[in-house]
């Protein structure tokens, strides 16, 4: 069977569910000689390992793929690595041998490649991306340093709707030690529209960056807003 025909066989399995018989189609592929290090056949495994709940050897699949042939293939393996990394270190997932480094890597490069090709318009894919990336971020347990700044970049987007704007902004407060950089921050997410859960534990932040900001007028008006 050829290179081609053994990519379709690989993609009727795909399409039919069958995860397992995809696997076999792809390694069968990749030894021979015509397809060693096919880049289509590395990003179908890939597929079939995430499906596999295999998030780890999928995203070593899509990182050969972008090794081989990173112009053919780089929309799908960083698509691919991003959806393998939201059941990375989950429950119920395969992810034993994986490296946090080298997954953490993976998938920043991902995640960057996938973000920056959203257009203008397109806030709430990117929102989606970019809190998807948060949370693995928290789950291989990345420096929270590192966690706030990948908030930050919520934060700097700029045009994001109000109810996505109050996710970044919670996100980057929820981790940040109350002081005077935060003191517009909360106030925005104070004066933003609509209540949701935990506004008046924002309220008494804000009220206490004031205070630590020395802002007495600004402290006084948190106070009303407290009491009112």
């Amino acid at each position: 069977m050829g290179v081609k025909s053994s990519l379709k066989e690989a993609l009727k399995h795909l399409a039919s569910g069958d995860a397992s018989a995809c696997e076999d189609s792809c390694l069968s592929l990749l030894k021979t000689k015509e397809g060693k290090n096919n880049a289509n056949a590395l990003v179908l495994l890939g597929k079939s390992q995430f499906l596999l709940n295999r998030p780890w050897r999928a995203l070593k699949a899509y990182a050969k793929a972008l090794e081989v042939d990173a112009d053919g293939v780089q929309d799908k393996a960083c698509k691919g690595i991003a959806e393998a990394s939201t059941i990375l270190y989950c429950e119920g997932a395969d992810s034993d041998g994986a490296d946090r480094l080298e997954a953490t890597k993976l998938v920043t490069e991902a995640n960057d490649k996938l973000l920056s090709s959203f257009g203008p318009g397109d806030h709430y894919k990117w929102h989606d991306q970019h809190v998807a990336f948060v949370s693995f971020l928290g789950r291989v347990g990345a420096p929270a340093q590192d966690v706030l700044l990948a908030w930050k970049a919520g934060i700097e987007r700029e045009g994001l709707p109000v109810d996505l704007r109050v996710s970044v902004l919670r996100g980057y407060v929820d981790l940040s030690s109350d002081g005077k950089e935060l003191v517009p921050l909360l106030e925005e997410l104070c004066d933003s529209g609509g209540d949701f859960e935990g506004k008046a534990g924002y309220r008494r932040r804000h009220f206490r960056s004031l205070l630590l900001a020395g802002d007495w007028d600004g402290a006084r008006r948190g106070a009303a807003a407290l009491i009112g």
